[in-house]
């Protein structure tokens, strides 16, 4: 495909979205009340408002390779969601066939430095046997130790901070 085709696609699609949602448009002008924040990766093939049925303005979500929150940027998207939107979840959520823990283990494997995005991913890998799992769990570590908001948010009991894998394959998510 090229770089034109792919614009005239993604504008005739919003097109398509404008027709069938221009009621709820004027709806969500008014704000936003997501039930959630969720940490996901970038992959082209996990996008959490598809994967847990959820309409506009339903979920605050941040997107980055590999699901990592070492970034200011990443954590402090989080935190506004959660010191300006008072939602009551972070979810962590990585995915199986994940292209970033891939790289890493590769790097690792062949020794070759892979930067901060693989270095942050590596750090995890004792957490787990599975290296998706230990990725997830050790954002979820991180999260409150890099935050002062997230931390006090948990420790007043308005946040609860989890950690999932979606399956590709069975469209599945499965805490952890």
């Amino acid at each position: 495909m090229k770089p034109v085709e792919a614009m005239n696609d993604l504008i005739e699609g919003n097109g398509r979205f404008i027709e069938k949602t221009d009621s709820d448009l004027r709806e969500h002008v008014k704000g936003q009340w997501p039930k959630a924040v969720i940490l996901s990766c970038s992959d082209s093939r996990v996008v959490p408002e598809i994967i847990f049925d959820q309409g506009i303005g339903e979920v605050f979500t941040v997107v980055v390779a590999g699901n990592v929150a070492s970034d200011d940027t990443v954590i402090q998207s989080i935190e506004y969601a959660v010191a300006h939107l008072d939602v009551p979840l972070l979810l962590v959520m990585g995915h199986n066939h994940c292209g970033a823990v891939a790289l890493t283990e590769k790097c690792m494997a062949e020794d070759v430095d892979g930067g901060a995005l693989v270095d942050e991913i590596s750090a995890g890998f004792d957490l787990d046997k599975d290296h998706i799992v230990a990725n997830v769990k050790r954002q979820c570590k991180m999260l409150p130790i890099r935050s002062e908001i997230i931390a006090n948010a948990i420790s007043s009991g308005d946040l609860a901070l989890m950690g999932a894998v979606y399956d590709l394959e069975s469209g599945r998510v499965n805490l952890i």
